[in-house]
């Protein structure tokens, strides 16, 4: 109803009662209303500071059917979880509810003193029209900022709330009601230690606890260019290097040109340097130039470092490039563009990528420098195995397998009789073993033999026996091969 008010009092002067009626839908004038807070005052537990100006925020909690109720004191304050309800609890541990209707009191207006409503009225249109922050403070709460001096003024002839086509919601306005959608509940800090507490129960006694950093966690807003975690992250970042077993070492000068004149490469966006052209560079350093085992040298340590990518092939990798390169196929659903799903939802199925799918994929603008360099960088992707092809496909081939993004299970894991087959079993030494390296070892077997394919059977449709834990392979025609990854 209030919204009513508001939209139309932005265009018109007030009303009077007979036409606020029409202004209404089925409005109705009445005599008198109903006694909430004294129909309510039984049930109501001591509530303290209520007199206060607060915010609260009500959300439903599926899991444990139940309404949680969150305040602040402003909207520039974190949001802190209401501990106690407003109603007083039963035994039972349920609210104290009214089982009455409320009653209901006439209007009696003779009780009403005009020299208090004139005074409040007073008050109110000075702050309004106030410039400076003065009288705000004193009748705000402390840490309030006042933001509706920084509103324009309304003009009563322009057809639209802008005036002059800007955005009559200030900048800082707008900001703020755009991240009150998406203000988390509670106070962050003791959401970070709750989850940090968390992260060390779940991994006391796993392998990998060790290589774990996770405190502090690390909350950024992508949101916030100036969200003060991001410094913090960058610190966390810097540290990490510096532990660096290389770090510090001292490098040889006639590495410097060399490194320089492939900055300026990554600079110009040329992401991939052919041998021949990285010699011709080196030429150019005449004096500083390499001898082909300085050269080889320059390479294997940069690559060590991480600056570059060089596999002791025909070209040099740069690494951001390929963190790319890998992005474009292996990603979740929501950064797939809406016209190549069909490609994800195979991939997920059955692994399998068709060659003029993956150059559609690499015609999007965002990976347009791929495609420049696109069988240069299928190579790769085969060489990395990300990208696998059966070995009687290695000519000609149209397809590709990349197990990393296979979702689908083995519905049926049928026990195979003893008497016909050999089983054997193998078991990681370490307990935290990486899932990419299990990708590879399925990728192996698909390179050295053919996979299988499904029974034909009428309703179903006939794929190839590859999931994302099992496989099965074809020796030759008398032997058969399946294996199963387990408990990882």
């Amino acid at each position: 109803m209030f919204s009513v008010f508001s939209d139309r009092l932005k265009h018109t002067d007030a009303t009077t009662l007979p036409e606020l009626h029409q202004n209404l839908y089925n409005a109705q004038e009445l005599n008198g209303c109903y006694n909430m807070s004294g129909w309510l005052d039984p049930c109501i537990a001591e509530v303290k500071n209520h007199s206060k100006s607060n915010i609260f925020r009500y959300r439903y909690d599926e899991e444990n059917k139940s309404v949680n109720v969150y305040y602040r004191k402003n909207s520039e304050q974190p949001w802190k979880t209401l501990r106690r309800g407003f109603f007083k609890v039963r035994p039972n541990g349920l609210p104290l509810l009214p089982t009455s209707n409320p009653p209901v009191l006439m209007a009696s207006f003779h009780l009403l003193d005009m020299d208090v409503l004139k005074k409040s009225n007073s008050i109110w249109s000075t702050i309004c029209r106030l410039t400076n922050t003065n009288l705000h403070t004193k009748y705000s709460r402390k840490g309030c900022i006042w933001r509706l001096n920084s509103f324009k003024s309304y003009d009563r002839n322009a057809l639209e709330d802008s005036v002059d086509g800007t955005d009559p919601v200030p900048y800082d306005v707008r900001k703020l009601l755009v991240g009150e959608q998406e203000t988390p509940e509670g106070n962050v800090e003791e959401h970070r230690r709750s989850l940090e507490n968390a992260i060390e129960i779940l991994f006391q006694h796993h392998g990998g606890k060790k290589h774990l950093i996770y405190r502090p966690l690390i909350f950024v807003d992508a949101r916030n260019k100036e969200d003060k975690e991001i410094s913090i992250l960058k610190k966390q970042l810097v540290d990490i290097a510096l532990d660096h077993p290389r770090c510090g070492e001292n490098m040889p000068t006639k590495f410097v040109p060399l490194e320089l004149q492939l900055s300026v490469k990554v600079e110009a966006e040329q992401k991939i340097v052919a041998m021949n052209e990285l010699e011709e560079m080196n030429k150019q350093n005449e004096n500083m130039a390499l001898n082909d085992n300085e050269l080889r040298l320059f390479l294997k340590v940069n690559h060590a470092l991480g600056k570059l990518i060089y596999l002791d092939e025909t070209g040099l990798r740069d690494p951001v490039f390929l963190v790319d390169v890998l992005r474009s196929i292996v990603t979740e659903k929501q950064f797939w563009p809406q016209h190549l799903l069909y490609i994800f939802e195979a991939l997920r199925e059955t692994g399998e990528l068709l060659k003029e799918d993956l150059y559609e994929m690499w015609k999007q603008k965002c990976f347009q420098t791929i495609s420049k360099h696109k069988e240069y960088m299928v190579e790769m992707l085969v060489h990395l195995d990300i990208l696998c092809r059966q070995k009687d496909t290695e000519k000609g081939f149209d397809f590709f397998l990349v197990p990393c993004m296979i979702r689908a299970k083995r519905k049926n894991r049928l026990q195979m009789q003893l008497d016909k087959s050999i089983h054997l079993a193998y078991q990681f030494r370490e307990e935290v073993i990486p899932p990419a390296i299990l990708y590879r070892f399925l990728a192996t077997f698909i390179s050295m033999w053919n996979l299988r394919f499904t029974a034909l059977h009428p309703s179903e449709k006939r794929r190839l026996m590859l999931f994302t834990d099992s496989a099965d392979v074809i020796i030759d025609k008398e032997h058969d091969m399946r294996f199963d990854i387990q408990g990882n």
